[in-house]
């Protein structure tokens, strides 16, 4: 039955999550499928518009709060291997507050394999949005969230690279259907004057 429940959430998501989720109660892992599905399948016109060229979601965390320390793309690691970064790497203090990007659904919110204690949101119109490497959660499986909303703080949870004591930043990934796509496309233009004093 487990294996069942995972490879349908697999098939409605288009990713394979490997995690300390998997250790929830069996029920928990079904519920994970339904938020999926009930998302998916609302039609609203609240719907995320589409707009080629306009901002889809919001900076998950305060523009003055944090710098980006890696792209979107692959980038090469300290022991010199290339590898793809599905997300964009948002540099900032340890317990800064983190907002969800867009009103969604809780699918998942806790530790999970290299990502650390992690919240997944799943949006209309099939987007879905990742939050990794949080030093706490400050929400559900199953809850309902609006753009702007704590999800969590910035913490070093997880695999990270660091190159001192601490490694706090926030992991952000939007996935569309399942894709990762780059986040940069999708928010605000990013002020680089508004971080000119790094964290």
């Amino acid at each position: 039955m487990i294996n069942r429940v995972i490879r349908l959430f697999i098939i409605s998501t288009g990713i394979m999550v490997t995690s300390a989720c998997s250790l929830l109660a069996e029920s928990k892992k079904q519920r994970s499928v339904n938020v999926l599905k009930k998302v998916d399948g609302q039609k609203s016109k609240s719907a995320i518009p589409v707009h080629p060229g306009k901002p889809v979601f919001v900076w998950p965390i305060d523009q003055h709060n944090f710098w980006l320390s890696s792209y979107f793309g692959l980038r090469t690691l300290p022991n010199g291997i290339k590898k793809k970064h599905h997300g964009i790497d948002m540099a900032s203090r340890r317990g800064t507050p983190v907002y969800a990007a867009a009103d969604g659904t809780v699918v998942h919110a806790c530790y999970m394999n290299g990502y650390g204690k992690t919240v997944y949101l799943a949006h209309k119109v099939g987007y879905q949005t990742r939050y990794a490497h949080l030093n706490s959660i400050r929400v559900e499986q199953g809850q309902t969230v609006h753009a702007g909303q704590q999800i969590g703080t910035v913490g070093d949870t997880g695999f990270t690279l660091k190159s001192g004591k601490d490694a706090s930043h926030l992991h952000f990934e939007i996935l569309k259907s399942g894709n990762r796509i780059d986040p940069l496309t999708l928010l605000p233009p990013y002020e680089t004057s508004a971080t000119s004093k790094r964290i």
